[in-house]
């Protein structure tokens, strides 16, 4: 399943499973897909359907929530590495000649209201006992000796053994308990409207051109051959954090491998030194039958950043030039544009005249 499948299917069971035994889920898949986001929007969706109030937990809001739980839905992400299993099951305190639990602050809050609990890391940790009580978590829906509350989903997260030496496998009978989803990586079309949902402008477009110069190559998830390294490897989480910086300015040349490993970034470093000013272009459409691929590819991703709807005119020589060749260029400067720009193009109120409608319908089709 990709990202978007991940979390249809998480809405379908939550909502199919209430006023009923709620299963666990176990979310498999590579380093750096978007496990936890996936999960992470799914849990603000389902928040906006419930009506209430999503809160991503710290235990700065718990008094906050249990001083009103049934306004809000809550997503705490419990990462189980580094975790001792009191950090799972509560402290123990001698009170009047016995011991006590005293849970936890969130066990607290997720016995109380909505929400979801995930365990990420799930088969990374080693430790025998942290493990035995994040099993009690998701097979018996307790923290503890609290239960957690009916409208919880649980949901954990684990790379698999092929891409962390970390990752073990699980009893049979245990696997049998849980359902098992793997989520796959994005494409370089999902990865890319994503990146604009959640930074706009914010991200350096150049990455993008690249992996669809290279889309068959698969360099958005290349995992690095052995389980275990010293050096970054591209996955979509590695390429969204080097977009940002390069927006920033805050990486170049070699330093660009520190982020998407040394071979990928020297690739990267020279598809960059391709230059092209689709200032220019639009003054002598004619020069695009003399670019190179990779010039091509930069130009179709820098025009979708640089055209307004206002100056629509100055562009439109050149947009007719590049459709006359594919309209997968005019496909790839829509996928470029933010999403507010993209509304503007493509909203019926803000088109001009007909010469702006024919460009708008050739890159619908």
């Amino acid at each position: 399943m990709r990202a978007n499948e991940v979390k249809r299917f998480l809405s379908e069971l939550y909502n199919a499973q209430k006023g009923g035994l709620r299963s666990s889920v176990l979310l498999l898949g590579g380093p750096g897909i978007g496990k936890s986001t996936a999960v992470g929007e799914w849990a603000q969706e389902e928040a906006a359907r419930m009506g209430k109030e999503f809160v991503d937990y710290s235990d700065d809001l718990a008094d906050v929530i249990l001083a009103n739980p049934d306004r809000y839905f809550v997503f705490h992400n419990l990462p189980l590495v580094g975790c001792e299993p009191s950090d799972l099951t509560g402290h123990p305190r001698l009170t009047d000649g016995r011991v006590r639990y005293y849970p936890l602050e969130w066990a607290r809050v997720m016995s109380k209201t909505a929400g979801a609990l995930f365990l990420d890391d799930f088969l990374d940790t080693q430790r025998m006992d942290v493990m035995s009580a994040a099993y009690r978590i998701t097979l018996e829906r307790r923290i503890g000796y609290i239960y957690l509350h009916p409208d919880v989903q649980v949901v954990a997260a684990s790379n698999t053994p092929e891409f962390s030496t970390l990752s073990s496998r699980m009893p049979a009978p245990l696997a049998n308990r849980l359902i098992i989803v793997r989520q796959d990586p994005p494409t370089v079309s999902e990865w890319a409207q994503w990146m604009n949902a959640r930074y706009g402008d914010g991200w350096d477009r150049r990455v993008l051109a690249f992996l669809e110069r290279f889309r068959d190559s698969g360099y958005l998830f290349q995992p690095g051959k052995e389980a275990e390294t010293l050096e970054e490897m591209p996955t979509p989480r590695s390429w969204s954090t080097l977009a940002v910086l390069l927006a920033k300015g805050a990486v170049e040349g070699e330093v660009i491998g520190s982020v998407i490993g040394p071979e990928m970034g020297e690739k990267f470093v020279a598809f960059l030194s391709v230059s092209v000013d689709p200032e220019e272009l639009a003054k002598k459409p004619e020069k695009w039958k003399e670019l190179n691929m990779d010039a091509k590819y930069i130009a179709s991703i820098m025009l979708g950043t640089a055209i307004e709807v206002k100056q629509i005119d100055k562009w439109l020589p050149l947009l007719n030039e590049i459709s006359r060749e594919s309209r997968e260029w005019l496909i790839l400067s829509a996928m470029a544009m933010p999403h507010e720009k993209r509304a503007q193009f493509f909203s019926p109120s803000s088109r001009p005249g007909p010469r702006r409608r024919d460009w708008s319908k050739r890159l619908k089709r």
